[in-house]
């Protein structure tokens, strides 16, 4: 994308329901949120497709646009029965330069033997410690990402307030496409409740900027009682 260009906001519920008030927060490269952001989408068709193309593309490297899904008008309350998802939009590179990576594929060390049927990986409990260990690999053959040009890591969760928290990762082995992230215990009690909850990781390369979604291979559960 170039500067000023419409960012083409695009959300399908898995639920096919038209009646929710899905909210996206739209992101520069530095995390925070860009002019007119969040932006509330609205239903195309009867399919539970949303869109909205109001924002416009910012001079920063990317913009990274995370979507909540909500039961009611005033945005307070998380639907249950709809994962959030994230989407990165990449500024068009220079002539002469390589665009980023788009085929790295991010996968969650499982806390299962077999990973349950929603897909998730990997689960975080409310206001505790916990360290997510991620493996990187490319999507066209599954062969590990190499890590040895990474120079800095930032994973990005979402707050239940719709905030954003950047957390810095770091390379366990670079040439397993190893890497992990640590979050305390007062950064998982902010965190959104959710099964999914998708987050980001932003990696910054000798080669350029690389950004691996995570939807649905994290989940966020409440302290238990």
């Amino acid at each position: 994308m170039k500067t000023g260009d419409a960012i083409p906001l695009y959300l399908q519920l898995a639920t096919y329901e038209t009646g929710k008030y899905p909210r996206a927060f739209v992101r520069d490269d530095t995390g925070a949120e860009i002019a007119g952001s969040p932006v509330d989408l609205a239903a195309v068709d009867a399919l539970g497709l949303y869109s909205d193309a109001s924002l416009l593309f910012p001079a920063t490297r990317y913009v990274t646009a995370q979507f909540v899904v909500y039961d009611d008008s005033d945005h307070t309350v998380v639907s249950g029965s709809d994962g959030g998802s994230a989407q990165t939009f990449f500024q068009d590179p220079a002539p002469g330069t390589s665009p980023p990576t788009s085929n790295i594929v991010g996968n969650l060390d499982a806390l299962y033997p077999v990973p349950p049927d929603n897909g998730v990986q990997d689960i975080v409990v409310k206001g505790s410690d916990r360290t997510l260990l991620i493996r990187l690999v490319t999507g066209d053959n599954d062969e590990p990402f190499d890590l040895t040009q990474t120079t800095s890591i930032a994973c990005h969760f979402i707050n239940a307030d719709g905030s954003v928290l950047a957390v810095a990762g770091a390379v366990v082995l670079a040439a397993a496409g190893k890497m992990s992230v640590g979050l305390t215990a007062a950064q998982t009690a902010n965190l959104l409740a959710m099964t999914p909850v998708p987050f980001t990781a932003i990696l910054t390369t000798t080669g350029g900027v690389i950004a691996v979604n995570f939807p649905n291979q994290l989940a966020v559960q409440d302290a238990f009682a």
